[in-house]
């Protein structure tokens, strides 16, 4: 097959291609196979059709024209996978020429990403933060582990902060009215300073005024700032009774057998976490001086693919009908970021021939499917029937291009209290 490429206006390339006649034959037979079984032809019995007569039947124009539709785009993937043409839209197929037993030819031109130059990222300066694990902070995490091991019971007594409410909670306008169709059944509401007032002293029974009241910079555009209100049907107080500080905790919630080692692992999964968190600065880091050094334009069109990605999960896990131009909006600025860190660590990994094996592609899909409970064969086979490999692989090159940078990078430690 030859393929050969030229540039075209600002951000996009013509791609020529030609395949040779027995490339395409071996392409084109299988179709020509299928349909063999069930063709019938006048002095032939149905399955009995010879290929050449066939082919040369008018049964024989609609199987080309039926093969050739899923065969140019498997040639077109491999024609710029070989030049290392990187599509960001669908390509228009501008011309073909084909005669059987002659080379298929064809042009398609495409949307590319923009080539970039990334300079001085060897050497990078960063300061790794690292906070300092406090007493506090194990005390702290082992309170943590006996909240979640603590036993609820009902009680028949007022609640007080600390306890849970099971409440049935029906919306109403300002004047107090009910909103009908707004109404939230059975939901548990921990008390604690944070919790709406009214709640407090709330006994089993008990109707109760509630005004949520959302701050100006609530996530939600449509709720910042503003009040809620709702009338709260109280239909349980629980009582949460945490466990003893002692060795049957430690054992509970853990493979240690006294508090004494159990604190000491806390303490490590602490220690390691505070020096992920520090990894995680400063690969943020190193990638905020890339982004400041290496300038450059993001094509709209690989903006509004981004956040059409974006729109559809979370149409996916949304019961509610969302705001697709609400959404755009507000992830528009962090989209654009990405693409340009995506793009810089692509062609840092290229600069540097950096590669992703396909040993390494194997370990990763088997360490995602343990992380899910999955068998490894069935995920890759997921992977493969929703053609995402390539983006495995994409992440997975990403992830190596950053790892060198942090190699490469003169980094400092500083401990922080």
């Amino acid at each position: 097959m030859k393929v050969s490429v030229t540039d075209l206006e600002e951000g996009k390339k013509q791609v020529q291609v030609e395949i040779p006649p027995e490339m395409l034959q071996k392409e084109m037979e299988p179709f020509y196979k299928k349909y063999q079984r069930s063709v019938q032809l006048p002095g032939f019995r149905k399955g009995k059709v010879p290929l050449e007569i066939l082919k040369r039947s008018h049964y024989g124009r609609l199987i080309k024209e039926e093969a050739l539709e899923e065969i140019l785009p498997k040639f077109y993937r491999k024609a710029i996978k070989i030049e290392k043409v990187k599509p960001i839209s669908p390509a228009d197929i501008e011309k073909m020429d084909y005669e059987e037993g002659n080379p298929l030819r064809f042009t398609a031109s495409v949307e590319v990403e923009p080539e970039i130059e990334v300079k001085d990222y060897k050497r990078l300066e960063v300061v790794k933060q690292i906070r300092q694990v406090t007493d506090e902070d194990l005390e702290a995490r082992i309170q943590e582990l006996r909240e979640e091991n603590a036993v609820e019971k009902v009680v028949e007594r007022p609640a007080k902060e600390g306890d849970l409410l099971l409440v049935d909670f029906q919306k109403l306008d300002k004047s107090g009215v009910p909103l009908v169709g707004n109404k939230m059944e059975n939901r548990l509401i921990k008390l604690t300073p944070e919790s709406p007032p009214e709640l407090s002293g709330a006994a089993k029974g008990e109707e109760r005024k509630v005004v949520f009241s959302y701050p100006e910079d609530h996530p939600d555009a449509d709720l910042a700032g503003t009040q809620e209100y709702y009338l709260a049907k109280i239909k349980e107080v629980r009582e949460r009774e945490l466990p003893a500080l002692d060795n049957e905790l430690a054992k509970d919630v853990s493979d240690c057998n006294t508090m004494e080692e159990l604190r000491e692992k806390v303490k490590t999964e602490l220690v390691e976490k505070t020096e992920q968190q520090a990894m995680e600065e400063v690969r943020r880091n190193i990638i905020e001086q890339l982004l400041r050094e290496c300038t450059f334009n993001v094509p709209e069109r690989m903006v509004e693919n981004s956040l059409n990605t974006l729109v559809e999960r979370v149409k996916s896990v949304s019961s509610e009908e969302v705001d697709v131009e609400l959404i755009k909006e507000n992830n528009r600025g962090e989209a654009i970021r990405q693409i340009k860190s995506r793009l810089i660590l692509e062609t840092i990994a290229e600069t540097e021939n950096i590669q992703v094996s396909d040993e390494q592609i194997e370990q990763k899909i088997t360490e995602i499917a343990h992380s899910q409970k999955a068998d490894p064969e069935k995920f890759k086979e997921t992977l493969t029937s929703q053609d995402r490999l390539e983006d495995l692989r994409e992440d997975l090159l990403q992830e190596k291009a950053m790892e060198f940078l942090v190699n490469e990078a003169k980094i400092t430690t500083s401990k922080i209290d």
